[in-house]
């Protein structure tokens, strides 16, 4: 019975997408007519006043519908391949060392790979002359989910249903209830990934050479993607832009994207600059909330403005322009490390913890040392073209509208398609005060291997830094870490960190991911 009523939700969730598709279709279809009926006014049609000022900008009208209904089909697919697969549940297991705690969400996951998907909802009104959303072969066109999902009959995909009856789950009104948050969050975050093509540019056929994606510590999974990308002929700033959105959509990362740890408001802030090796484009945006995927906001920055750098609501309007769908980013996990530095910081103030038998013993492991986490990825593809991007949330508990290296070009990243790429983690401040990527960069550019430049840099910064008694701890030596991350033209990399203990995630394109400290 579990599976059989999640099964109808999804079913009912399908369905108010369907409609939704509808409706950005017409939305697109009026704002098409609208660009056509200018262009015709313009060619010395005849027009009122009244009409000329209707007409006003619907460019940007047709660009925006166009990148929602991509969203909304996108989001379709999946919520209509949930609905006709069985689906099990299970606990979130426990991070290694921390407590089993009560009351864990669960996951869903597909319960049986190779099992046949479920009969097609007998409400549905496929063929009874309802239009479909899609023709594409498959279940509803899903051809992003598992093979056994494609070649189902004609009559079981590409449908919407009528209206539902009035009912337990819809009320006395026909309406529908609200649906689960959780699973609302999981299609959201779909909904985000599905704005990654946005901006991204066609791949052409591969190059003979080798490609290199180097990245930080928490970038395995990063590189792996953004080679496999690249060796299909992506752009590799693309490919940059793509493996990083795998952290930035993990929740289990704290420093970056959805579940990174938020300002001392709590609110979760986000930061991201990119590069593009072939045109030296940049474009960036810092202290945007509620986009999941920063990085690939800032690449619209760079091709879609003729600016460099967006902020604070401005990137979010400019965000949600380009059909950035909004997220809450704060999880449930960083919200209760954020109250319990909120409650333990200051005895005075009017904010009790709770006892000390009630606080999970993992929460004050983040009070030892503030998270300056990140991700930096840099991509050298197969023609020798280089690309890169840096995206974080950013120092935990900041002063809200606080900004670091991250979006600054020269500072969280730096390219010269000529020469090399580089990027770094840890304390922002201290790479806004040398201009440390850029730095990286033009030690390369002067004949120094990229272990060397790195060096040099952190000698500078150091050499600097101590000068400021709040950057200088009483033996002498920096109160902050930064690393390192670089590329050469020629495919060697290297990296480094103020101090021993960092690590960086290599992929020089054949064999397995590197994991180097």
């Amino acid at each position: 019975m579990r599976l059989r009523r999640q099964s109808a939700k999804d079913r009912d969730i399908a369905w108010a997408v369907a409609n939704d598709v509808r409706a950005e279709a017409a939305s697109l279809t009026r704002a098409e007519a609208r660009l056509a009926r200018l262009h015709e006014v313009d060619s010395g049609g005849p027009t009122s006043e009244e009409e000329r000022l209707d007409l006003i900008e619907p460019d940007a009208g047709v660009e925006t519908h166009r990148a929602r209904l991509a969203s909304a089909v996108d989001l379709l697919q999946l919520v209509r391949h949930a609905a006709s697969h069985p689906w099990e549940e299970e606990p979130i297991q426990s991070a290694p060392g921390h407590p089993d705690r009560r009351g864990l969400p669960v996951v869903r996951r597909l319960a049986d790979p190779t099992a046949p998907p479920s009969p097609p909802d007998p409400r549905s009104t496929a063929g009874a002359g309802n239009p479909r959303v899609s023709d594409r072969e498959g279940c509803g066109g899903c051809v992003r989910f598992p093979p056994e999902c494609l070649g189902r009959p004609a009559e079981t995909r590409g449908s919407t249903r009528r209206p539902p009856p009035p009912g337990p789950r819809y009320g006395s009104t026909g309406m529908r209830k609200p649906m689960n948050r959780r699973f609302f969050m999981g299609s959201t975050a779909a909904a985000s990934l599905a704005t990654l093509s946005v901006g991204a540019s066609d791949p052409r056929p591969a190059g003979d050479r080798r490609p290199v994606a180097v990245s930080s510590g928490n970038g395995l999974r990063a590189v792996e993607k953004a080679v496999e990308l690249v060796k299909k002929g992506h752009d590799p700033l693309d490919a940059a832009i793509e493996g990083v959105a795998i952290v930035e959509a993990d929740p289990k990362d704290n420093s970056v994207g959805y579940g990174g740890l938020p300002n001392e408001d709590g609110v979760v802030e986000l930061d991201a600059a990119v590069m593009h090796g072939p045109t030296h484009g940049g474009g960036s945006v810092a202290s945007i909330r509620n986009i999941m995927h920063p990085a690939a906001v800032a690449r619209l920055v760079m091709k879609r403005t003729r600016h460099c750098l967006i902020v604070g609501e401005g990137a979010l309007r400019f965000a949600r322009a380009h059909g950035f769908p909004e997220v809450d980013l704060l999880t449930e996990d960083s919200r209760k490390v954020w109250l319990h530095w909120k409650e333990t910081r200051d005895p005075n103030d009017d904010w009790v913890p709770p006892p000390r038998e009630e606080v999970a013993a993992h929460l004050d492991e983040y009070l030892k040392r503030r998270v300056t986490g990140t991700i930096h990825c840099s991509v050298l593809d197969t023609h020798g073209d280089l690309g890169c991007t840096t995206t974080t949330s950013g120092l935990s508990w900041k002063i809200p509208g606080r900004v670091g290296d991250s979006p600054i070009l020269g500072a969280g990243l730096y390219l010269d398609n000529e020469v090399g790429s580089a990027g770094s983690t840890g304390i922002g401040e201290a790479n806004l005060l040398h201009c440390s990527s850029y730095l990286v960069v033009e030690n390369m550019r002067r004949g120094l291997a990229p272990k060397d430049a790195v060096m040099e840099a952190l000698k500078r910064i150091a050499q600097s830094s101590i000068r400021d008694p709040k950057r200088r701890r009483p033996d002498g030596k920096t109160t902050f870490n930064v690393s390192f991350y670089a590329v050469s033209k020629d495919g060697k990399f290297a990296g480094g960190a103020m101090y021993p203990g960092g690590k960086m995630a290599v992929h020089r394109g054949v064999g397995e991911i590197t994991h180097i400290e």
